[in-house]
């Protein structure tokens, strides 16, 4: 099997047990509800059923929709609804939050500043219920500061993005990344 194939493999394995077993579990719930008797061919009907399906769709979009963002290979970091980068950057920290508002696409999340850096928080969209986007001041050294971008599902329970996290991610470090007139 190829190294690439692995990380693929589990996505989708992760997602057919999470949906698969759950929906399961309910089916179970609901039927005992309304009549007697339980059925282990029923059970593992609708847990390979639902779970294929979900597994398939949801699996499928996350992969191509990362695709479409130019990664070619794939690894349990870049598939993963948790992303991280450490970036150096010229841009002073006491500029950042302007830089950040200036930006069309970042202007629309709810933005804070703390002691610890910036906590970002992106509305409800197809595919998450929301991020929570943390930049964090890791050194600084003249002329540059070392900044460490976290972006994750506000749910702790979403299995997959659609690439939301990583478009998050390489979208800060565009910002932080650009050249100071």
């Amino acid at each position: 099997m190829k190294k690439n194939m692995k990380p693929i493999l589990m996505v989708y394995l992760k997602i057919f047990l999470f949906t698969g077993v759950s929906f399961g579990i309910i089916t179970i719930v609901i039927d005992s509800l309304s009549e007697p008797g339980f059925s282990w061919g029923r059970l593992m009907y609708s847990i390979a059923f639902f779970g294929g399906i979900m597994s398939l769709l949801l699996g499928t979009i996350h992969i191509l929709s990362l695709r479409a963002m130019g990664i070619k290979k794939f690894t349990n970091a870049n598939l993963s609804v948790q992303q991280k980068k450490q970036i150096k950057s010229a841009i002073k920290p006491e500029n950042l939050i302007s830089s950040l508002k200036s930006d069309p696409f970042i202007n629309k999340m709810s933005m804070t500043e703390n002691n610890q850096g910036i906590l970002m928080k992106s509305d409800i969209s197809w595919m998450s219920w929301g991020e929570k986007i943390s930049i964090k001041i890791v050194s600084q050294e003249n002329p540059f500061t070392e900044y460490e971008i976290v972006s994750k599902p506000k749910l702790a329970t979403n299995l997959v993005d659609a690439g939301k996290n990583f478009k998050n991610v390489s979208h800060l470090e565009n910002i932080l990344l650009k050249p100071i007139h």
